[in-house]
């Protein structure tokens, strides 16, 4: 397996889900909801881990389906969603709904921190062809950043072209 690809997948591995219980249950009932609702990131993280088997494979159709499950139980999870996108655009969905689906993964990253200043919203924004996308990459690589950072900032987005960074991610299955 590629660098870029562990590099990203290890990126993916960070889950998190927000949930409540607002209905009135039993105590039984509670601890059952309970247990399931405490499982659901567990498992998604399962289903991440499957589909990313599947993707060393050049799977992509199993690998999204396994990352739909996964955003079924932690549909806020934004990397998950992030994977998701890409792997749309290269099982041959609609590239509509990719670049739909990119610009949800720029606006969940965006509700806690401007774009930006986000090299994962950046990518997002620049897959998703938005509007703002040209102006947020120049302020990106305009922070201030280590050596090292702004050396990758701009192996990664500097000269960005989207097929190149999805064939970078999931590669074209070879004949």
């Amino acid at each position: 397996m590629s660098r870029k690809l562990i590099f990203f997948l290890c990126f993916l591995i960070i889950s998190g889900c927000n949930s409540s219980n607002d209905e009135a249950t039993t105590p039984a009932e509670n601890t059952a909801e309970r247990s399931t609702l405490l499982n659901k990131p567990g498992r998604a993280a399962t289903l991440a881990s499957q589909a990313s088997q599947h993707i060393q494979n050049q799977r992509y159709q199993e690998a999204l389906a396994d990352m739909d499950a996964a955003l079924a139980l932690v549909p806020n999870h934004t990397e998950y969603r992030f994977l998701q996108c890409m792997l749309q655009e290269r099982a041959g969905e609609v590239l509509s709904a990719a670049k739909s689906c990119y610009t949800k993964v720029v606006e969940q990253l965006s509700e806690t921190k401007p774009c930006e200043t986000d090299i994962n919203c950046v990518v997002a924004d620049l897959m998703a062809e938005g509007p703002e996308a040209e102006v947020r990459r120049q302020r990106f690589l305009a922070l201030p950043a280590t050596t090292a950072e702004s050396e990758m900032h701009h192996f990664v987005i500097g000269e960005f072209n989207r097929e190149k960074y999805l064939d970078t991610i999931l590669p074209r299955r070879s004949l």
